[in-house]
């Protein structure tokens, strides 16, 4: 448990050990939620550290095929 103190302009200071085990460093986003009585803070990943997390990425000529098909099949009504 770590304990921290609200400053009189509403900032509180994420102990060190806590930044650490979560990888958080200056200038990173955190995203702080209510849940009940408590307040949940998050850490937000870094758009560059999501790099795969939804598969394997197309190539460029991969991707470039997948918008001209989604914009023929657009185009021609094909898509609703």
């Amino acid at each position: 448990m770590a304990i921290a103190t609200i400053s009189s302009k509403g900032q509180i200071t994420v102990p060190s050990n806590l930044r650490k085990k979560l990888g958080i460093k200056a200038h990173d986003r955190l995203m702080i939620e209510s849940s009940g009585n408590a307040i949940v803070i998050s850490r937000i990943p870094n758009l560059l550290e999501l790099k795969g997390c939804f598969g394997k990425a197309f190539s460029e000529e991969e991707e470039r095929d997948a918008i001209e098909t989604a914009a023929t099949e657009h185009a021609l009504g094909l898509d609703e």
